[in-house]
């Protein structure tokens, strides 16, 4: 991994060498802004919109963006101005998207935990990332003062709301500072901690974004844990470009819920690893709960050609199902948009072409 900025130790910057390799595109320079500022722009144009909404509250973008400046500057107010991680143990719901925001806001990148994890590695994560400040919500303050150890700072973000701000205005936030600290699955060993900057992200979201014809009329569901990278396409391809953004608890509420959230919200961008998906489609209603989908993505998970023939059963004429090679490590490297007429080689799901402003070599 790549020392982040906020290691005491840190070294200077060196080129990250993977499977793949960014590269200037002729057609389009990679984003030069933050996540704030792109974010703003969004809402001096949505301002009345949806941006998220969940069965209990929904907010628009002025709300939304009321929100995270208001968190913004606890988090200054009580800090100051530094670069290093902050951690979120907090619920699948939109105060935890707006705390994601409130972070970004304050030149802090995000360290997301999920209060599901087991504690050991909630603790190995925390010690990993030297947060030390843990925002949590109400409900997770116990779990995250058990986890917590002197010096990390644990801020319940209900009491934050609540204290009138002395912050000034806070500080621009440059595209080449940390975004996100996410960790990998650990799947080869030990998980290994992977940060991104804003304009990383931006520029992936803008990649997507044109792959898939994103628009302010479109609802995104989140499903994903936002402790894992997958969530960064839904999260920020929603907000970044004026879309919905519907967070849904499938692991505490269930599939069988999910059938009928999924048509009471109008669902049109879907986001789950595969077994999600298969489940959704085993059981009554599952045609009809996808009859506002018109994007399917899948990953985080192989995608079998079973799963292309589920979904031309269940979903409508002109969705389209996006098979893409991904990682951590390296965002989006490739995609594949599969609809109803695709002609699929044999029994393997290819994973398309390398993306724009990406090239790889066999």
């Amino acid at each position: 991994m790549t020392e982040p900025p906020w290691r005491e130790s840190a070294e200077p910057e060196a080129p990250i060498v993977t499977a793949s390799s960014t590269m200037p595109d002729p057609r389009s320079e990679p984003a030069l802004e933050s996540i704030p500022a792109r974010f703003a722009h969004v809402v001096s144009h949505h301002t009345n919109r949806i941006a998220v909404s969940a069965p209990d509250l929904e907010w628009t973008y002025a709300e939304l963006h009321q929100r995270s400046d208001a968190l913004a500057h606890a988090i200054v107010d009580r800090t100051g101005s530094t670069t290093e991680p902050v951690a979120l143990l907090m619920d699948h719901a939109p105060p935890l998207i707006a705390t994601i925001l409130g972070v970004l806001k304050a030149g802090r990148p995000y360290v997301a935990l999920d209060p599901a994890e087991p504690g050991p590695r909630l603790v190995a994560r925390l010690n990993d990332s030297r947060a030390r400040l843990v925002l949590t919500d109400r409900a997770n303050v116990p779990q995250t003062r058990s986890l917590a150890s002197a010096p990390v700072r644990v801020e319940e973000i209900e009491e934050l709301e609540a204290t009138p701000s002395v912050a000034g205005q806070f500080p621009e936030v440059s595209p080449e500072a940390g975004a996100w600290l996410m960790y990998t699955s650990g799947s080869s060993g030990v998980p290994k901690g992977v940060w991104q900057n804003h304009r990383g992200v931006v520029n992936h979201t803008d990649v997507y974004a044109e792959l898939v014809g994103v628009s302010p009329d479109d609802r995104f569901c989140l499903l994903t844990s936002c402790a894992l990278a997958a969530s960064a396409t839904p999260l920020f391809g929603a907000l970044l470009n004026g879309a919905g953004l519907c967070p849904f608890p499938v692991r505490s509420r269930g599939v069988e819920r999910l059938r009928d959230w999924l048509q009471q919200q109008r669902i049109t961008v879907y986001h789950s690893v595969p077994t999600v998906f298969r489940h959704l489609l085993d059981g009554p209603g599952a045609d009809r709960c996808l009859e506002s989908v018109r994007l399917v993505r899948l990953g985080g998970e192989p995608v079998l050609r079973t799963d292309v023939e589920s979904f031309r059963r269940h979903c409508r004429p002109g969705c389209r199902l996006m098979h893409a090679l991904s990682s951590t490590e390296t965002g989006l490297i490739s995609a594949l948009l599969i609809d109803h007429d695709t002609t699929l080689p044999g029994w393997r799901v290819p994973v398309g072409r390398p993306v724009r402003g990406v090239t790889v070599w066999f």
